[in-house]
């Protein structure tokens, strides 16, 4: 099973190393650092076990 992102969120990079994952259809977001970013970006491009298993995560870290 892919999960993808919407469309209309884009990533926004803060000067105090961390960014910012913005939806501007409904206001919302969430603050992830480099790593969680990395992740976040694979949905939709691999498989959710293979993203767990390259990552060393947990299929509960990922929902």
């Amino acid at each position: 099973m892919l999960m993808r992102l919407k469309p209309e969120v884009h990533w926004i990079q803060h000067p105090d190393n961390y960014w910012i994952l913005r939806n501007p259809e409904y206001p919302t977001f969430i603050q992830v650092d480099n790593i969680d970013k990395n992740v976040i970006c694979l949905l939709g491009k691999r498989p959710i076990p293979a993203i767990a298993n390259k990552h060393d995560l947990t299929l509960q870290d990922i929902q």
